[in-house]
Order: structure tokens, then sequence, then C-alpha cells
């Protein structure tokens, strides 16, 4: 299991045990949120990836 200490290994846990797109979805249904009010903010390919997926917009931020 990853430790869990700032972004970069929240993303890897997050990569190794799931697929973005589908957390996405399931953090808007529980919310009760609007997919087009959405905004996916994120610094790596593979976070356009999972907001194209999911079906919402993304922003990216430079890399830290």
């Amino acid at each position: 299991m990853s430790k869990i200490n700032g972004p970069l290994h929240v993303d890897t846990f997050v990569n190794e045990r799931y697929c973005k797109a589908d957390l996405i979805n399931i953090m808007i249904s529980s919310h009760n949120l609007n997919k087009k009010s959405c905004i996916y903010v994120g610094d790596h390919s593979d976070d356009y990836i999972a907001a194209n997926s999911a079906g919402i917009s993304f922003l990216k931020v430079a890399n830290y």
C-alpha cells in the first residue's frame, strides 16, 4: 500500500486501486451534482483522460 503523504501519493494510491473516471462519477452521483457544473483540476495527462471519460471539464495546473 502506498504511503499517503501529499497529492502525488494520493494520485498514485488512486491509480493503483481504482479508475479515476469511476471515482469522479461516484463523487458526482453521491453528492447529486450536475456534470456540467463540475471541473476536475489536475496536473497529469491521466487526469485529463479521467475527466474526459467521466464527461466533465478539465483544468490543467502546473506540476509541482
